[in-house]
C-alpha cells in the first residue's frame, strides 16, 4: 500500500472534495515567480484544474499579500463559482463580485510619503503600493540590496507602530495583526468546511500553515502544501507535503480530480 504524503493527500481529499476549501497563495504557488510582478500568470493548466475542482464541489480561495483586484485580474479565476479572494493578508475580501476593504491607517499614509525618499539610488529597489501595505520590491539583480536596506526600513517603520516582513525578494511594511493565518481564520468564518487545504511558498505563508495545525488540533481535516523555492528552502519544514514548483502543484491537483472522477 502506497502511504506517501502525496498518496494520502489524494486519498483523503478526493472523497471529501464537496466539503473542502482549497486555499492558495498566488505568486510562487499558482504562478511562477517573475521579475516583473505585473506579468505573473497562473501555471499551465492551473485555471482549468481549479475550475474542475470547483465543479466537483470544492470551494476555491486565494489568500494573497497582493490586492484582491490585482490577483483577480492576473489569475483569470474571477468566473470560478464561489471564489473568495483574501487580499493584503485579509485586509481585503472579495466575494460574489463585491470587495470589502479595511480603511488605510494614518501610519501607512505617513510611510507612503516617506518610503520613496529612503530608497538608495542605483539599487533597482522600488515600491509597490497596496493601499493597506507597502512593499519594497527587489527582484532580480536588486534582491541583494534588500538585506542592506532592511535596518533602515525598520528604523522608520517601527516607531510608527508598523511591522516589516521579509519575503521572496521583498520587504513588506504593514500594520500589526495582518497575516495569512488571520486571513485563513476569517475565511473559515465565511465558509464552513470540514476540510481545509492551504498551499504556499513563502515565509508569509507560514502563519497559514500554523493556523492549519491549530485547526487540525480542533478536529478539522487539514493539509498544508509547500511549493519549494531556492529563496526560502526552509518552507517545506512547515508543511505536510511539498512540491517542486507551481507545475507540480497543478499535477497534484489533477490527481485529485482524476481520483474523484473515477
Amino acid at each position: 500500500m502506497n502511504s506517501t504524503p502525496r498518496a494520502r493527500f489524494v486519498a483523503e481529499l478526493g472523497p471529501r472534495i464537496q466539503h473542502a476549501v482549497l486555499a492558495f497563495d498566488f505568486d510562487g504557488t499558482l504562478s511562477p515567480i517573475v521579475e516583473d510582478p505585473a506579468l505573473a500568470r497562473p501555471a499551465a493548466g492551473a485555471v482549468a484544474t481549479l475550475e474542475q475542482l470547483a465543479a466537483l464541489g470544492a470551494r476555491i480561495a486565494l489568500v494573497t499579500g497582493r490586492e484582491a483586484t490585482t490577483v483577480l485580474r492576473l489569475s483569470g479565476l474571477a468566473h470560478v463559482p464561489g471564489l473568495i479572494v483574501s487580499g493584503v493578508y485579509g485586509a481585503q475580501a472579495w466575494r460574489d463580485g463585491r470587495l470589502a476593504v479595511v480603511p488605510t491607517p494614518p501610519a501607512i499614509e505617513q510611510m507612503r510619503h516617506r518610503l520613496p525618499t529612503l530608497l538608495p539610488p542605483g539599487t533597482g529597489l522600488w515600491v509597490e503600493d497596496k493601499q493597506i501595505s507597502l512593499v519594497v520590491q527587489g527582484r532580480g539583480s536588486a534582491a541583494a540590496s534588500l538585506s542592506t536596506f532592511e535596518p533602515l526600513l525598520r528604523a522608520e517603520a517601527e516607531p510608527l507602530g508598523l511591522e516589516v516582513h521579509p519575503g521572496r525578494s521583498v520587504l513588506e511594511v504593514r500594520v500589526p495583526g495582518l497575516s495569512k493565518g488571520s486571513a485563513v481564520r476569517d475565511l473559515l468564518m465565511m465558509v464552513d468546511a470540514h476540510v481545509l487545504v492551504y498551499c504556499g511558498d513563502d515565509v508569509g505563508d507560514v502563519p497559514a500553515f500554523e493556523e492549519l495545525r491549530r485547526q487540525r488540533a480542533g478536529g478539522r481535516l487539514t493539509w498544508s502544501v509547500a511549493v519549494r523555492s531556492d529563496e526560502v528552502p526552509t518552507i517545506t519544514r512547515h508543511a505536510d507535503l511539498a512540491v517542486a514548483d507551481p507545475d507540480e502543484l497543478v499535477a497534484l491537483l489533477r490527481e485529485v480530480v482524476e481520483a474523484v472522477s473515477r
